[in-house]
């Protein structure tokens, strides 16, 4: 009998055990579920432009609005389905898979010449691009994952009003249809006078994955105007906070 006790609690264990298995922490108080779903369960922050020098603080806990979830750079419809929302000053969502027909091959995403990939240049991958306040793609204010002490704002002006530009270290979810590595340096011409230096130590596998992306400031090197920026594979460090960039 006892023996039987035992082969039903370590079975039930067993199966807990797999089950728990197929989760997978990122950061950041994200996540992926058993279904491969994107879950998102973390405090939302905001940008105080009332003082002297814009700040970042918690958002009111009387926050509540829809977030909208889509893949900018899809062949075809690109909204994805998000269950949840802004509530009570959180991003509490969870984010479906997206279509495979949404997505592009990854040595278009980049730009990427083959010989810069040691495995996957033809497979299709989606960057994640999050927003509220309205449909998503319509210049709604963007939620992004961001390092508060790379955080620098740059003040600008847009449509008659000032507004805050961010550069820095950020974080990119991107779903990918298998595995993907890319490893190297390139210079990419990307617009008239205008030299794109990135550094890629990307790798990525099957369903949701996390890279950082360090974007620097443009540089004027010789009349030339360069940006510089590595991509790198590596999980959100603990003082990365989502922010509601209007």
């Amino acid at each position: 009998m006892r023996k039987t006790i035992f082969l039903i609690q370590l079975t039930i264990f067993t199966f807990f055990c797999a089950s728990c298995a197929k989760a997978q922490t990122l950061g950041a108080g994200v996540s992926i579920d058993r279904d491969g779903n994107l879950v998102i369960n973390a405090p939302l922050y905001v940008i105080d432009e009332t003082g002297d020098k814009p700040i970042l603080k918690q958002a009111l806990s009387s926050m509540n609005n829809e977030v909208y979830a889509f893949i900018p750079w899809g062949d075809g419809g690109n909204d994805i389905e998000v269950i949840g929302g802004i509530i009570k000053g959180r991003l509490s969502i969870t984010i479906k898979k997206p279509d495979e027909n949404w997505l592009n091959v990854v040595t278009r995403f980049w730009s990427v010449p083959d010989d810069l990939f040691t495995s996957g240049a033809d497979v299709r991958v989606g960057l994640l691009s999050l927003c509220a306040k309205g449909q998503a793609g319509y210049g709604n204010p963007s939620i992004q994952l961001v390092n508060t002490y790379d955080l620098q704002p740059i003040r600008g002006t847009a449509i008659g009003r000032q507004t805050y530009y961010f550069y820095g270290n950020y974080y990119e979810f991107i779903y990918s249809m298998g595995d993907v590595s890319i490893s190297g340096k390139l210079n990419l011409p990307r617009w008239y006078n205008w030299i794109w230096h990135v550094d890629f130590d990307i790798h990525l596998k099957q369903g949701w994955n996390v890279i950082r992306a360090e974007d620097n400031y443009p540089k004027i090197i010789k009349n030339d105007f360069d940006n510089f920026d590595k991509f790198t594979s590596i999980l959100p460090t603990k003082d990365a906070v989502w922010v509601l960039i209007e």
